[in-house]
């Protein structure tokens, strides 16, 4: 009689676990689907270059894109509760210059690249939930507009602060390791 008690007992609390399992990755899954339904609209508007992937862990997948439309890099959460999606940063980026995102789902960031006439930049957010906090930003000025203003000579910033080529590449190699670019051309 025991042995059959605990046999039954065995088969109900397996039975719960898988049920309990489920139901959250029922859930997950759904709002998954509605992320990317709602992100499949903005690619076909925009074209270009995109990667759809959960950076932050939670369950929601965020757009990182280069859209060609409006020659900028982007990057979009969705939001669960209002079924709409949200561009959390939008770094314009020169017409001509090619240049993709990045992004690491180890680091929960994005890199998002732009260039201009006088130099480029580089600007790295920390994605958690609907919000993107600066971690990096590096420039390289090169000196084109230098005569005009000084603050525009020729040399390299991390986080507004004038520093060697050796310290700024140090710095931009160190942030950008283990990063994947979503297109075939990259910041590195």
């Amino acid at each position: 009689m025991r042995k059959k008690m605990k046999q039954i007992c065995c088969i109900l609390l397996s039975l719960i676990m898988c049920f309990g399992m489920s139901i959250p990755t029922m859930a997950a899954s759904s709002k998954y689907k509605a992320a990317v339904a709602s992100y499949r609209q903005l690619i076909g508007q925009s074209g270009g270059d995109y990667k759809i992937v959960d950076l932050d862990g939670n369950g929601v997948p965020e757009l990182v894109v280069y859209n060609s439309s409006k020659w900028a890099n982007e990057v979009y959460t969705y939001n669960v509760s209002t079924g709409k999606k949200k561009c959390l940063k939008s770094v314009g980026v020169g017409k001509g210059y090619n240049m993709r995102a990045q992004y690491s789902k180890k680091k929960h960031q994005v890199a998002l690249p732009t260039a201009n006439t006088g130099g480029n930049s580089l600007y790295i957010y920390k994605i958690k939930g609907q919000s993107a906090t600066k971690s990096l930003e590096a420039e390289y000025l090169n000196g084109r507009y230098g005569r005009f203003d000084p603050a525009y000579r020729q040399g390299y910033k991390i986080n507004g602060k004038r520093v060697s080529y050796a310290t700024y590449k140090k710095k931009v190699s160190s942030a950008l390791k283990g990063f994947t670019s979503i297109g075939s051309v990259s910041y590195t």
